[in-house]
């Protein structure tokens, strides 16, 4: 049985994170599902980590990326193709990332739209975009 910290969903995919890892299933064109490849599943896929779960608490999903966060470490996957991951480089992300700016920034909340994601900053106090 899994302990659920987060669960959340994308437009065709979910993503739970819980004690013993991050499981998601659905469709994966995009690889929002964080499997290192871009095939879908319709059943519960693990995806492995640097970072014990452990450290993690929240998961969110925009249409085809998806994000899990806590104690100032943020990690990311799938399109980027706006840039809805903060990374450099406009293209899709297959497996989990750990998204240094995010961190920097000491991103305290994410919420993730269809095509774009949204941080709250708590020493700025304001929504970095």
């Amino acid at each position: 049985m899994l302990q659920v910290r987060s669960v959340a969903c994308g437009a065709e995919h979910t993503v739970i994170l819980a004690d013993s890892g991050i499981y998601s299933w659905g469709n994966n064109e995009h690889g929002q599902l964080g499997t290192g490849d871009t095939k879908s599943h319709n059943r519960p896929q693990q995806q492995p980590l640097e970072v014990a779960s452990g450290e993690l608490d929240t998961v969110v999903c925009g249409h085809f990326h998806t994000l899990v966060y806590g104690n100032d470490i943020v990690y990311g996957w799938g399109d980027n193709s706006f840039g809805q991951l903060s990374l450099p480089k406009l293209q899709k992300v297959k497996s989990p990332t750990r998204l240094g700016e995010l961190e920097r920034r000491h991103a305290c909340d994410i919420a993730a739209g269809a095509f774009h994601t949204a941080f709250l900053s708590p020493q700025a106090r304001r929504v970095l975009c």
